[in-house]
């Protein structure tokens, strides 16, 4: 700020040596209310290096957009392999997870294999039993062992264990069955038919595979074993055949 009260002294000669005081005009200030312009050396520079206003940097723009756009590309490409790969990962995860419990099961089964062999055995037996009893009339006995062979069946069943059902007369099923001797027979229609059950068999439901197979004794066809002698029975097997094939059918 300027003091416009401030005094300029002048010696003034002229035929004397007295002196005055002349007061010095006041300097102009500037107005504060005034704008002051404000000037920018090399504005147009600036602008250029700023990046704005300028038909030259629009190749740059350009190239930056191309640049991301690749990179997202690139991304997506990552997330799809990653999904992929989590498929496969989890589809080979529920394999396991399926053999896991499949050889878990097969473990129990094996453990126990022995006991249901053993229960085959006894249920075999006393339907054997049963049908011995009513042939001989004992119908009393006939239903006690029928009661113990249907308990056993009942008591496998609570393991999704069932019998093969295997009766006389049926044909021979190498998946079902498994031979344990041969009765000559001269009846070509009973050829590869069961002549007797030694064992019953079993299986797990819905299983594919048999548990136990039945074993059986099939019939074969002979035509040598036809007897010409009088005493021979209506299918013309002989007595001393017809005899062992009883025997075997009850044991």
């Amino acid at each position: 700020m300027f003091n416009s009260d401030r005094k300029v002294t002048v010696s003034v000669f002229e035929n004397d040596d007295s002196s005055r005081t002349v007061h010095a005009p006041p300097e102009a200030e500037p107005s504060s209310d005034e704008p002051v312009p404000t000037v920018f050396p090399n504005a147009e520079s600036s602008s250029t290096e700023s990046g704005f206003g300028t038909a030259s940097d629009e190749p740059a723009d350009d190239a930056g957009s191309a640049a991301i756009g690749k990179q997202l590309a690139g991304l997506s490409a990552q997330i799809e392999v990653f999904h992929t790969r989590s498929e496969q990962y989890e589809s080979i995860i529920r394999r396991m997870q399926s053999r896991i419990e499949e050889l878990q099961s097969d473990q129990v089964r094996t453990l126990l294999k022995p006991v249901i062999n053993r229960l085959a055995a006894l249920y075999t037996e006393a339907s054997h039993a049963a049908i011995r009893a009513a042939e001989r009339g004992d119908a009393k006995s006939q239903k006690d062992f029928g009661y113990f062979a249907d308990e056993i069946e009942e008591g496998l069943s609570m393991l999704d264990i069932e019998s093969l059902n295997t009766q006389v007369g049926d044909g021979f099923d190498g998946s079902r069955h498994a031979a344990r001797g041969a009765v000559s027979t001269d009846n070509a229609t009973l050829d590869r038919k069961v002549a007797n059950v030694i064992r019953q068999g079993f299986t797990y439901v819905g299983a594919e595979r048999v548990l136990l197979p039945t074993i059986v004794k099939v019939y074969r066809f002979d035509p040598a074993s036809i007897s010409t002698e009088p005493d021979t029975d209506s299918v013309g097997t002989s007595s001393s055949s017809a005899d062992q094939i009883f025997v075997e059918g009850v044991l």
